[in-house]
């Protein structure tokens, strides 16, 4: 049984990558043209504009960058930017700054498409700016050698994303003869589908940038020849295969992931679903809860704040959180830390009384066993407790464990036994399929950070 299902993996992983893919693309295609077409122009402008204007560069990239480009340039190595750091810890955080943008370039298409534009906008004429400055500077050959071996890919992906959010705000501004919320359903599972597609080869460009585009004594010729068959994959895959694909075995619209737009807007809870799907489903119990979520959301907020405010001696000048994109991620410990110990409960309890009211709220809704609500509480303080006795270590445990107690909270919960009963239980469930709820786990946590940045 066990080699039945790894094989059915595979070939559902296989399937992706040969049919859904190829499939979603073409139907992507004319969404794909715009925002390439939005990027080139974006970057012409970019380059446009540095030339006529000698200090463009420092207001797109800031005077400490500019010039700090500019000493590299007259010491002889442009390109030492991509080398002060570790390979590794720089192929991190890029490969997470870029998935952002990426997912913020997709998910801005919910504003009628207008928000993706702006990302495409702002990104093609910073690119532009850039490439400009080196051939203002006469290091052009260089620095395109050096910046495309990861650029490549790295653009490739934001303009495929873009291409994902203008089919999102597409399906809400020309719904068809559906109504608007059942177009928005079919063209987010479609975009995500996309998405989830691209995430690898943002991935891939992060460590091509961490590990490759450092070695600028590599020949040009090995250099532009990679470049070229970074440029030829992408053309291939995502623009000619889908072509090819479709003209052999067809197409129809509603094929592509399965989609019927005019499906009833519910959650079907006894089905088993791909990763898209549970995103998109996860959309749709935000739409449908958001009253009752947001209301608890708000009243913990403010009596956490006034707690700490009135209970600590801190002032508020203490509480500094940066305000760059990663400002949030940077200090995601402190949330976890608080100078009275009891203000724990502040915390836990909301946590606690959010994960009920969801339990309640879903149709059909999970039902207690004994006493559910006291060992859901066990569950969420024993959570509480491992973050805020290993804050150092936060940033590990909250992926990795994440998806563990997320599933320990129902199993606990819902089912009948000790609440360390259902923990084996717990582990059961996650046998083999664990690391895809990483990944899903991550991929949401992404989303949701995104839009916690507005």
């Amino acid at each position: 049984m066990s080699i039945k299902k790894r094989k059915s993996s595979k070939r559902k992983l296989l399937t992706f990558w040969t049919e859904d893919m190829p499939r979603v693309m073409y139907d992507a295609r004319s969404e794909l043209l715009v925002s390439f077409l939005v990027f080139a122009v974006s970057m012409a402008i970019g380059m446009l504009s540095c030339a006529m204007d000698e200090n463009f560069l420092e207001v797109i990239l800031g005077n400490d960058y500019t010039e700090m480009t500019r000493e590299n340039i007259r010491s002889g190595d442009p390109m030492r930017v991509y080398k002060q750091r570790g390979e590794l810890s720089m192929s991190l955080g890029i490969a997470v700054n870029n998935l952002t943008v990426a997912f913020l370039t997709f998910v801005m298409g919910v504003f009628y498409t207008l928000g993706t534009f702006i990302v495409l906008i702002s990104n093609g004429i910073m690119v532009g700016a850039f490439q400009f400055f080196f051939i203002k500077e006469g290091v052009f050959v260089e620095s395109f050698l050096t910046i495309w071996i990861h650029g490549t890919l790295e653009i490739s992906a934001i303009i495929i994303a873009g291409a994902a959010g203008i089919a999102i705000g597409k399906g809400i501004v020309f719904p068809s003869t559906y109504s608007r919320l059942k177009s928005f359903q079919q063209s987010a599972r479609r975009g995500l589908k996309i998405m989830m597609g691209i995430v690898p080869i943002i991935i891939l460009a992060a460590f091509f940038e961490g590990f490759l585009t450092r070695q600028t004594e590599t020949p040009d010729l090995i250099r532009g020849c990679f470049i070229l068959i970074c440029l030829v994959f992408v053309i291939s895959y995502f623009v000619i295969y889908p072509r090819l694909y479709v003209q052999k075995y067809g197409f129809t619209p509603n094929s592509v992931g399965k989609l019927v737009a005019d499906k009833s807007l519910s959650v079907e809870w006894l089905k088993i679903k791909t990763d898209s799907d549970i995103i998109g489903d996860t959309f749709l119990l935000f739409r449908k809860n958001i009253t009752h979520w947001l209301l608890l959301v708000l009243i913990s907020a403010a009596t956490y704040t006034t707690a700490a405010f009135l209970l600590t001696e801190n002032f508020s000048i203490t509480f500094l959180f940066p305000a760059n994109v990663f400002g949030t991620f940077s200090v995601f410990y402190q949330f976890f830390i608080n100078d009275i110990p009891w203000m724990a409960l502040v915390v836990m309890i909301p946590v606690i009384l959010l994960t009920y009211l969801t339990f309640l709220h879903i149709h059909p809704p999970v039902q207690a066993h004994g006493l559910g609500v006291l060992k859901l509480a066990v569950v969420v303080a024993v959570w509480y407790s491992m973050i805020a006795f290993t804050e150092a270590f936060s940033y590990i445990l909250v992926p990795f464990l994440g998806p563990i107690v997320l599933l320990w909270a129902v199993t606990s919960y819902q089912e009948t036994g000790s609440v360390f009963k259902t923990l084996g239980e717990t582990f059961q469930l996650l046998k083999k399929q664990y690391g895809k709820m990483v990944g899903l786990f991550l991929a949401l946590s992404l989303i949701g950070f995104i839009f916690s940045m507005f």
